[in-house]
């Protein structure tokens, strides 16, 4: 997610790179949570930009600069957030699931299991599960198929079926290529595999996300190709 956060990120990033902050997690955290509250106090903008600074460590820890390395979370991955402030916690964890497809081999079950084991809370083990699945479609958007993503979805407790099946939207969104986003997406959302409420889910979160941005004739032209059930979604 990049983008989200921005000034979170930059003064984290400035902290980082000061000499008496090399590897210190918490002078740097420090800075872009301060900052935040500085810009500020809506709650929605404060969530962002917390998980722009929970970013930035990440991707300081995934390229191994300014002192911090893969080998700070390798004996316990969420290790960070859980030691974090309550109101921290939900960026922390957004943030470094950015991290964890590597960190599993890219098991999406594995990740989806180490994410429920540290998450009770419904809402939020939802709103990371949705991040999840569109982190991995980031690289298995180019599969021909993605029967494999359906089954993992089905793997989890029901209350995250929906949230997984969203996130795999999100990622033909975001990982679609530009322009043509719709392209993919509506071949997944034509699956066999899917049941109907799936299809019908799929669909809604079609016109909702991947063609949501593209102007009215292309959404015409579109939605005339969608099958009748399913053209309501594509309305403005």
């Amino acid at each position: 997610d990049h983008g989200r956060g921005g000034r979170g990120q930059h003064t984290l990033r400035d902290a980082a790179e000061q000499p008496q902050n090399q590897g210190n997690v918490n002078a740097v955290l420090t800075a872009g949570k301060k900052n935040c509250g500085l810009v500020t106090m809506n709650p929605g903008e404060l969530q962002l930009c917390w998980e722009g600074a929970f970013d930035q460590l990440q991707q300081h820890i995934n390229f191994a600069t300014n002192g911090f390395s893969y080998e700070m979370i390798n004996d316990d991955f969420f290790g960070i957030c859980r030691h974090e402030e309550e109101k921290y916690k939900k960026a922390c964890y957004f943030a470094f699931i950015g991290l964890i497809a590597q960190f599993t081999g890219r098991d999406f079950r594995k990740a989806a299991a180490m994410v429920l084991e540290d998450i009770s809370d419904h809402e939020i083990a939802s709103y990371l599960i949705v991040k999840l699945t569109a982190d991995f479609m980031q690289d298995e958007i180019v599969h021909p198929t993605w029967d494999s993503n359906v089954l993992d979805c089905r793997s989890l407790p029901k209350y995250l079926h929906v949230p997984c099946m969203n996130g795999i939207m999100v990622g033909f969104s975001a990982h679609g290529e530009p322009g043509e986003e719709y392209i993919k997406a509506l071949s997944f959302c034509r699956a066999d595999i899917l049941t109907a409420d799936e299809h019908d889910l799929c669909y809604r979160n079609l016109f909702g996300g991947a063609a949501a941005s593209y102007l009215p004739e292309k959404l015409a032209a579109i939605c005339i190709t969608v099958e009748k059930p399913y053209q309501k979604y594509c309305s403005r």
